[in-house]
């Protein structure tokens, strides 16, 4: 696969987006991550050939560069291989920390046209957004933690948010700390971002 750099933008907290155009408009996979001098970017949205990914530092490449993607098939997987371990019935609840984070927002767009999406996201210290009160309710989450992602909002998408650093309206700690003290209701799917990768 080959890309060809367009543009980047700054986000909250240090992370950018970048913003690449692919050689033709087949569905790239979603745990695609390039490398740019020792720069991760991964996947976030894609628009036909336009991708977009999320990455924690600016990329210091020039309009129109080109970066190639090594063809690894193993280790690539497409939505359609998502969507067909999944059930309708139930709701699906991702989880993503880092960098995962793209993968989270990816996957939350693409199967909320089918499915039930519930999210959390964790980061070590600061989100690539702005926290804002949630608008909607999360089965017995922590009353405490009442911050979310407008996005995910905006997108109907309910969602809470943990962080290891104090951040006001975040669940204060990580997902093992959070999950010593909530379980999602046992009729819930999940889908770990971190474990796309294989």
């Amino acid at each position: 696969m080959t890309f060809q750099f367009i543009q980047q933008t700054e986000q909250p907290n240090h992370y950018w987006l970048v913003e690449m155009e692919q050689d033709n408009t087949q569905p790239a996979p979603i745990n695609l991550q390039l490398t740019v001098d020792g720069v991760a970017l991964q996947l976030f949205a894609q628009q036909q050939s336009r991708l977009q990914f999320l990455t924690t530092q600016a990329v210091s490449l020039s309009p129109g560069s080109q970066i190639n993607s090594p063809k690894n098939s193993q280790a690539w997987l497409f939505l359609n291989d998502i969507v067909k371990a999944l059930s309708k019935e139930k709701p699906i609840l991702i989880l993503a920390s880092g960098i995962k984070i793209a993968t989270a927002f990816y996957l939350s767009k693409a199967l909320s046209k089918d499915f039930d999406i519930r999210v959390i996201l964790h980061a070590e210290n600061a989100f690539p957004f702005q926290i804002k009160p949630a608008r909607f309710m999360f089965a017995n989450f922590p009353a405490y933690a009442i911050g979310a992602s407008t996005l995910l909002e905006d997108w109907k998408i309910p969602n809470r948010l943990c962080c290891d650093a104090f951040l006001p309206g975040s669940y204060e700690g990580n997902f093992s700390d959070l999950f010593s003290g909530w379980s999602p209701p046992s009729d819930w799917q999940t889908i770990d971002c971190h474990q796309l990768d294989f």
